[in-house]
């Protein structure tokens, strides 16, 4: 089996632009809210800016009328209407708002930088990610096993070790090794390859255990 972060979270722009900042480098631990890029928010502030002088103008001629309504001097219908003007721009000063607020691509949780190929000047997209995070300490392997085992891991599940071994290069550092609690075992056996899955969690992954490690 292979070593793998239980939750990767694939940090993508919510808006298209060019990016601007790119702060972030591989193997960083980042906390929740870090400033991972910054898309270019020009055409955005542009919207936004638009988008706010529309809704102040349907504000006020709003108000206008609401003391004329007030006041028993217009009608119900051009209340009603000035008032689905005034709720419509409103919208749209809420979504450009959103919109330039999400030029800063920021971490959803605290996590480990695993991939972070992005670049200043080059253009950011809804359908790549900016960065890929994972939480290091919280790693598991999923382990492929023949069905003739399936009986020993189902009946025998609380009386199971689980040891977690990578070999290491002989003559230079000493095998990393620990101990593991299986966390799910596959309920039916695959019947193209045989095997069932069993999904161990690694105990203490310490430094010597990363995603993709055998």
């Amino acid at each position: 089996g292979y070593v793998e972060a239980k939750n990767m979270i694939p940090v993508v722009p919510f808006v298209s632009g060019t990016i601007m900042e790119y702060p972030v480098q591989a193997g960083e631990f980042v906390t929740k809210d870090t400033l991972l890029a910054k898309i270019d928010d020009a055409p955005y502030r542009q919207q936004f800016l638009q988008a706010q002088a529309a809704y102040f103008a349907s504000q006020s001629t709003f108000e206008r009328i609401e003391s004329l309504y007030n006041s028993g001097a217009t009608t119900q219908q051009n209340y009603d209407s000035v008032k689905a003007q005034r709720d419509a721009s409103k919208a749209q000063y809420d979504l450009a708002k959103l919109q330039m607020d999400y030029t800063e691509v920021k971490a959803p949780v605290d996590g480990t930088v695993l991939i972070a190929d992005q670049a200043v000047g080059g253009i950011g997209t809804q359908t790549q990610p900016v960065a890929v995070l994972a939480d290091l300490t919280n790693q598991v392997v999923r382990l492929k096993v023949p069905e003739k085992y399936f009986d020993l891991f189902t009946l025998e599940k609380e009386n199971l070790q689980v040891k977690i071994t990578r070999p290491a290069e002989k003559g230079m550092y000493e095998d990393a090794v620990t101990s593991a609690t299986i966390e799910n075992i596959a309920p039916y056996v695959s019947p193209q390859s045989k095997n069932f899955e069993v999904v161990c969690h690694l105990d203490e992954p310490g430094e010597r255990f990363r995603p993709g490690m055998y």
